[in-house]
Parts: C-alpha cells; structure tokens; sequence
C-alpha cells in the first residue's frame, strides 16, 4: 500500500540505525519531510544523508531523550526548520540488564527508564503542546512484548516494566487528546533483526526465534510497515491500542 505523507513533518528519535533507521527511510520515501533524532550525531547525520542524496527531505538533530531541556530544544528546532509536527515516532530505547530481578542493579534500572519510560514521556510532553494547538498529530510509542509478557527469557526486567508503562502511557495520552484531533497508539515487537542481534550467541539466538510461531525474525521494513499505517488516514479511528508485531510469539520460560 502507498501512503502520501507530503507536506507532514515526522520525528524519529533513535533514528539513526535499526527500526528508528527503516522508519526514517520509510516516511521519507512516502515524501514526508523526516527529522532523524539520535544521540549519536554521526549515525543520525548518516540517515540524513542517505535520505537526502535519495531525493527525500531530511534533517538530523543530536538529542538526548532523558533530558527535557534537549528534548525541547529539539521540538523548537523543528518547529523552526519546518513549521509544525504532524506525527512523533518515540523509538528511542536501551536493553539493559538481562539478568535475574534478585541480580539487577539499581544503576541499569534507571537508566532504562530514563531513556526507555521518561524519554518517551519527555518526547510526547513536548510534542503535543504543539499538536493539541493544532488539534491535529499522531503519536506512535515503541512499547515491547516484553512489556505485556514480562521479558523472559530475552530481555531483563528493567526493559520489560519500562516497555509495560510505555504502553500505559500510551493509553493515557489517547484518553487526554482523543477529542483534540491527535492519535497515539504504542507497538509492541518482539524479534526484528536489528544490530543489537549481530553479537549473539547461536544458543540465545534460537531461544529467541523459538518464541516466535513464524520461526524466524522480522525485518525492520516489516515494523515500518505497521507504522506508517498507523500513522496514516487508513487508521484514522484507532487510538489508545498497543499493536504486536511479534510473528506470534509466545513468551515461555
């Protein structure tokens, strides 16, 4: 399917590899005008240009989404560069610790939430002043599986209950803006073949795609997919949901 998202401003953060990358690419590919938001600079930059040199529209900011000061910063320079904020992708997100609850230290669990739970809160804050006085934007949280299921074996707690109040965040942003004009719904993967599986072991590899029903992993196109859908008039009357994108995975011990 095709979308058109001319003349709409789209902010990824985490834009710079991954599924913040594909989404980036995606949007821009769809001519929207794309801000790639990273805290790495270079592999925003990277994005940017790629996009850029494939006659998209694209700019990428350095930002740290666990501090609000860089965050709005961010929103203003968009708003400067480009004038309004039609849709914010809050991709940005760390692992942590994989061990057990009795084992984890308390220094992982916030800096999970830093990024993974307040960052995302910062971004959306920031960004639907803007859109609650246009009455118009949508806004799609990356939650987890992990966030529904509880994380084991894959992921650690901290990731897992920081993914869980994403998608309560979720939630809680589509009841306050439903009747504004502005969308937000959170998506829940498990299993997209991203950098983070290039240094695995083939042991945790396969308890990975054991999960998933399908047998395999996704690509990271295969989540663009539903986020640009999301993000789209076709799902113009969907609010408040958390979509797994998980090849039917089930969590087991």
């Amino acid at each position: 399917m095709n979308y058109n998202f001319r003349n709409k401003t789209v902010i990824i953060t985490g834009g710079g590899k991954g599924i913040g990358k594909a989404v980036a690419e995606s949007f821009a590919k769809c001519g929207a005008k794309v801000v790639v938001a990273d805290i790495n600079k270079e592999t925003a930059e990277k994005v940017s240009e790629e996009i850029n040199n494939s006659s998209g529209v694209a700019q990428a900011i350095r930002v740290d989404v666990s501090q609000y000061v860089e965050v709005e910063n961010m929103v203003n320079q968009v708003l400067d560069l480009y004038g309004q904020i039609d849709v914010l992708v809050n991709n940005a997100g760390i692992l942590g610790f994989k061990g057990m609850v009795v084992d984890h230290p308390e220094e992982s669990w916030d800096k999970v939430f830093d990024i993974n739970l307040k960052g995302t809160f910062f971004c959306c804050k920031a960004v639907l002043k803007h859109m609650m006085e246009r009455k118009s934007g949508c806004i799609i949280n990356m939650g987890s599986m992990a966030g529904s299921h509880g994380g084991r074996p894959a992921v650690g707690v901290d990731y897992a209950v920081s993914k869980a109040g994403v998608h309560c965040l979720t939630k809680r942003i589509a009841t306050e803006t439903a009747n504004l004009g502005i969308r937000c719904n959170a998506l829940a993967p498990h299993g997209i073949r991203t950098e983070m599986f290039n240094d695995i072991s083939p042991e945790f590899m396969e308890k990975v795609v054991g999960l998933i029903k399908m047998g395999r992993l996704a690509k990271p196109q295969e989540l663009a997919n539903v986020v640009l859908f999301l993000a789209s008039d076709n799902a113009s009357f969907i609010t408040g949901q958390t979509i797994h994108v998980d090849g039917g995975s089930v969590y087991g011990d």
